[in-house]
């Protein structure tokens, strides 16, 4: 009903940039988990409007703990 085609854009819609291309590279050509988990929360970070930090934590070793494994932006 009045749909647009998926090859067009509406003016709202996300553009991809270098630098959100350079992250999902990163992200499918990780060879550490560091570094995989860096450039997720990065990519999901960008992508939530008014975002300024992020932190990626898993469950640690010890039952009840959680470990940070990421951060951004990094500095």
């Amino acid at each position: 009903m009045g749909e647009a085609p998926f090859d067009q854009r509406s003016d709202d819609a996300p553009s991809v940039t270098p630098l959100d291309s350079a992250l999902w590279q990163q992200v499918s050509n990780s060879e550490n988990l560091t570094g995989f988990y860096t450039a997720w929360l990065a990519l999901q970070c960008r992508s939530i409007g008014g975002a300024s930090r992020g932190l990626l934590m898993l469950t640690g070793a010890e039952a009840g703990t959680f470990d940070p494994v990421a951060i951004w932006p990094e500095n």
